[in-house]
């Protein structure tokens, strides 16, 4: 799995533990040939961490960005543009494990998803990028593909006017006038650290809940673009439940500023209020949803078998 632009590989066993992990930091310039040479390295690392008797029975790569998954591509990433059209099933081949490429954002919200009482949900998260994940009971929708939500890439350079050079800033993706141009953490934090020097680029340990963020009037014009964001996907899908996640929305301030908006302008008045809530976890989450459903199924088919 990726986290802003580190590269981890967990080893996680039957109840969901992580018993081993490697990771590495990748340049903006990284390559698909540099990713899949990283990606076997990382993982022959964990092997070598790992208990002789151990067997690993599949690997699976919890991607953001826009997929293929009947082809186990990886055809686009906004965290390193150099990374196109990145056939993952057969770049990884050469470890002779079963392999399942999937999208990180629907991994999570799978984690999210209680079964008993599945809802419509739509999960967003607002951290190092901007993404979405919507749910019509319990499988979030485009599952088999790999492709929905990118509202991180939405073009939303109405918002740019007056604002000085920011409409010629390149967004990650390639193109200019996206939402995380002025909302991405990997954007942001060169005007944070500005005021707060210390505080951290990586999504993992930036510690949102622990400054004033919301003082600083880059996260106030954030938050107004993050509520239309929402308010849009609101009354496009009309989702039960919004689940909010990510470190910008740990942030108390931030987190009151986005709901007071939304309940003003987002959501119909005619209609019941609906359920607006944070949810932690993030990492966790989408481990739990991108392992535990394969080790169910591999645990089932060997049982038929010794049946």
């Amino acid at each position: 799995r990726i986290t802003s632009q580190t590269l981890i590989c967990n080893a996680v066993n039957i109840n969901g533990d992580i018993i081993a992990q490697a990771s590495h930091r990748f340049p903006r310039d990284c390559t698909n040939t540099q990713m899949l040479e990283k990606m076997i390295t990382l993982l022959r690392q964990v092997k070598e961490l790992l208990d002789e008797k151990i067997e690993i029975a599949r690997l699976v790569c919890s991607i953001p960005g826009i997929l293929d998954l009947g082809t186990d591509r990886w055809l686009m990433s906004s965290r390193w543009a150099k990374i196109r059209d990145l056939n993952l099933g057969e770049g990884l081949a050469c470890l002779g494990l079963p392999i399942t490429v999937a999208r990180n954002m629907d991994c999570e919200l799978i984690a999210r998803t209680d079964i008993n009482t599945p809802s419509n949900s739509l999960l967003v998260h607002w951290g190092y990028g901007v993404g979405s994940a919507y749910s019509e009971g319990i499988n979030p929708v485009n599952l088999a593909t790999g492709r929905f939500g990118e509202i991180g890439h939405w073009d939303i350079s109405n918002w740019y006017s007056g604002s000085g050079d920011d409409a010629s800033v390149q967004c990650r993706c390639g193109n200019t006038g996206c939402v995380e141009v002025k909302c991405g953490l990997w954007s942001l934090w060169p005007l944070l650290t500005e005021k707060w020097p210390d505080i951290a680029r990586d999504e993992n340990t930036f510690q949102a809940a622990d400054y004033p963020l919301y003082e600083h009037p880059a996260i106030q014009e954030a938050v107004k673009i993050m509520t239309t964001v929402v308010s849009n996907l609101y009354r496009t899908l009309f989702p039960s439940t919004i689940l909010l996640s990510g470190p910008f929305f740990d942030n108390p301030a931030i987190f009151q500023a986005f709901t007071d908006l939304f309940e003003k302008k987002g959501a119909f008045s005619t209609l019941p209020v609906v359920e607006t809530r944070y949810v932690n976890d993030s990492s966790k989450m989408e481990l739990i949803g991108a392992g535990t459903p394969l080790i169910s199924e591999e645990l089932l088919a060997r049982l038929h078998v010794e049946d």
